[in-house]
């Protein structure tokens, strides 16, 4: 796990240092203090040199493809919207004090095709030239572990598409213990987007091939407690559809008709599986959550990450929220387990970061003093 995220002119935020972080981290703040962004970043951190994740972000924030506008998604990424190169940095150090980095890239390059000489596709990202008189906006990503291994991966726009360069992240196997300088892998679930039905699957898939149901049926046993079991089906010539197993029911429902928050709550239950051993990020993680259901989840949500030996970052805007994770951590099994981050835009534009630990949360709740 991380101890703590320092970002460097990453789209609002000119300097930002985030910790002690915890194995569930919980964003708050004002509207329009970088909460979304600040996932970004981690996001972007834990995809390494891969820019698909950039992409995505661009897609879940509304933004144009990136194939079509790319100094929209790409220029974005960087303090300040600017129309020449520029720079931002995510650095991530764990509790023993080693750390990596990600440099983040966007700008023109010349429009010449990458030469196939053998190289690494790393080596070809890297020997890509970024200059102010090109026409061709491009993202490159570069990231140093904490080993000292760099790594680049390059994306930017040719006849309509939008083409990527990179060396494959090194993703460990599904379950397995991680090796020292393995980075981690992210998952991020967007607030303004359906849970992925395709994704969802194959997340699915994986557990049913692994053999453990167990902590996402437990999860989502919160809202719908005659739950048996979760099965893919795939109808003649259509796409796979998830179907729920209830007691007493005489044959299986499609997931999708047992209402929003069961949806909702199994997606956050397969993204935790996807995520495992590396990072979850959760925007407005309340949504959807019936708010006298939200102790229980968080409960659910902190035991799902110690058996996954995930990360979790999550955003919200609800006391209710914060109140329910409170009570949640008090037990003795997840008293160490929770942090508060609250975002402020100080007076002079720039945005802090607060944390609080559990203790600390609690005494501020129990006071009524503002946290969100």
């Amino acid at each position: 796990m991380y101890e703590k995220i320092v970002i460097d002119n990453f789209r609002c935020f000119e300097h930002l240092e985030v910790g002690p972080l915890a194995r569930v981290n919980l964003i708050t703040g004002a509207n329009n203090v970088g909460k979304t962004a600040l996932l970004e970043a981690v996001y972007l951190f834990a995809g390494q040199e891969y820019p698909i994740t950039a992409a995505r972000l661009a897609e879940w924030r509304g933004l144009p493809p990136a194939a079509d506008q790319p100094h929209a998604a790409f220029a974005s990424l960087v303090r300040g919207f600017s129309d020449e190169t520029a720079e931002a940095e995510v650095t991530g150090i764990r509790s023993n004090g080693e750390q990596a980095k990600l440099r983040i890239v966007a700008g023109p390059r010349r429009p010449r095709r990458l030469p196939s000489n053998g190289r690494s596709a790393s080596e070809e990202a890297g020997a890509q030239d970024f200059s102010t008189d090109a026409a061709v906006w491009s993202l490159m990503l570069e990231v140093t572990e904490a080993d000292g291994t760099v790594r680049r991966g390059l994306a930017f726009p040719e006849r309509g598409e939008l083409v990527l360069v990179d060396s494959q992240p090194k993703l460990h196997a599904f379950g397995s213990e991680p090796d020292r300088y393995t980075p981690p892998h992210g998952v991020f679930v967007p607030s303004r987007v359906m849970p992925p039905r395709r994704a969802d699957a194959e997340r699915l898939s994986k557990l049913l091939v692994a053999g453990d149901q167990g902590p996402v049926l437990d999860l989502v046993r919160l809202i719908e407690p005659r739950l048996r079991e979760i099965v893919p089906i795939t109808p003649a010539g259509g796409e796979i559809i998830l179907h729920a197993r209830l007691e007493g029911e005489p044959r299986l429902l499609p997931v999708a008709v047992l209402g929003d928050g069961l949806v909702r709550l199994l997606s956050l239950a397969l993204a935790m599986s996807d995520a495992a051993y590396g990072v979850l990020l959760v925007d407005e993680i309340e949504n959807g959550i019936y708010h006298k259901l939200t102790a229980a989840v968080w409960r659910g949500l902190a035991r799902a990450a110690k058996q996954f030996g995930v990360q979790l970052f999550a955003t919200t805007h609800s006391y209710e929220c914060v109140q329910a994770a409170v009570e949640a951590f008090q037990a003795e099994e997840f008293k160490d387990d929770l942090a508060l981050h609250r975002l402020d835009r100080l007076k002079d534009g720039s945005i802090k970061a607060t944390t609080y630990d559990g203790e600390a949360i609690a005494d501020a709740v129990e006071l009524n003093w503002e946290v969100r």
